[in-house]
């Protein structure tokens, strides 16, 4: 395993969550994959990929797919939801509906620490938590993207 994903997994542990690790994806990446209970979600998956020596990516992945015929609306409530985000973005396969969001961090040789990894962690949990309900509310309510929208995050000026 690389310096980076030592880092992750030791932070990992010295928080005694309870995670897998997989030894490369497809791209040869290295994997550590975990589930978290939040606020909003009882079980949103969370993927950490390694990127070798240059940094790391995590996917917060909802457990509930986008059903086809609600996808154009999700995905608008999405684009609005990203626009402006600083750190991180949602992501919505238009093939089989899963959401995400991903934080990427391009941190090369300087030394993790677990303020560090927890941000880049607590970042896809806190943004599930935030916007998950507009997108329920957009899948099954008829709320608008819009309205949704205004209501995770008030009104815009």
């Amino acid at each position: 395993m690389s310096k980076i994903m030592d880092a992750i997994r030791r932070n990992f542990d010295d928080a005694h969550w309870n995670y897998s690790c997989e030894e490369s994806d497809q791209d040869g990446d290295e994997v550590i994959r975990m589930g978290m209970r939040t606020k909003q979600l009882e079980n949103c998956r969370t993927i950490v990929v390694g990127r070798g020596d240059e940094g790391f990516t995590v996917y917060s992945i909802s457990p509930v797919k986008v059903p086809e015929e609600a996808r154009l609306r999700v995905a608008e409530y999405l684009t609005r939801a990203n626009y402006g985000l600083t750190i991180g973005n949602f992501e919505l396969d238009m093939s089989d509906g899963e959401v995400r969001y991903k934080v990427t961090n391009f941190c090369g040789d300087i030394d993790l620490d677990q303020e560090v990894i927890d941000r880049q962690v607590g970042c896809g949990y806190s943004m599930m938590d935030r916007y998950f309900p507009g997108i329920m509310q957009v899948m099954y309510s008829g709320v608008s993207p819009e309205a949704a929208i205004e209501e995770a995050e008030g009104p815009r000026e």
